[in-house]
């Protein structure tokens, strides 16, 4: 598996290349398919704990292969994920941000999967806590809006 991720100044052009498209439509069905899984939580006549999410949630393999395809997508910037203080603070929950654009949202996802080589299991609970879907709906949502 060779991981690579995208130099800050070219992800947008990244993005709009027809590499980048492709990437972003396999991305596009990995949230999806994250949504349909997440619909039967938000489904329950109850509020479940993090750990019942844990063991009621069946993700089937999904999770292993996001965090791969992720990883070698070329989709996540590489920047100085260590000193950004807002981003931590995002993903740790300290500050709230109700809406992302989509590059702060791959930056978010590269940070997890940062923090996740850190200290392993930060990618899997981002996805259980809904951390991740989050920022994928964040990634599409510029575009949803002109289609």
């Amino acid at each position: 598996m060779k991981v690579a991720f995208t130099p800050i100044d070219t992800i947008e052009e990244f993005l709009v290349s027809e590499e980048g498209d492709k990437k972003l439509f396999e991305l596009k069905a990995y949230q999806l398919q994250l949504e349909k899984m997440f619909q039967k939580l938000y489904d329950l006549p109850i509020k479940l704990t993090p750990e019942a999410v844990r063991t009621y949630l069946d993700l089937r393999g999904l999770d292993t292969e996001l965090h791969r395809f992720l990883l070698t997508s070329g989709l996540m910037p590489a920047f100085d994920w260590g000193n950004w203080l807002e981003g931590n603070e995002i993903i740790e929950g300290i500050r709230k941000s109700p809406s992302i654009n989509r590059l702060k949202a791959l930056k978010l996802l590269s940070l997890i999967l940062k923090l996740d080589q850190q200290k392993k299991g930060r990618f899997e609970q981002s996805l259980y806590d809904g951390q991740i879907l989050w920022l994928l709906e964040n990634v599409f949502q510029e575009n949803d809006s002109h289609d």
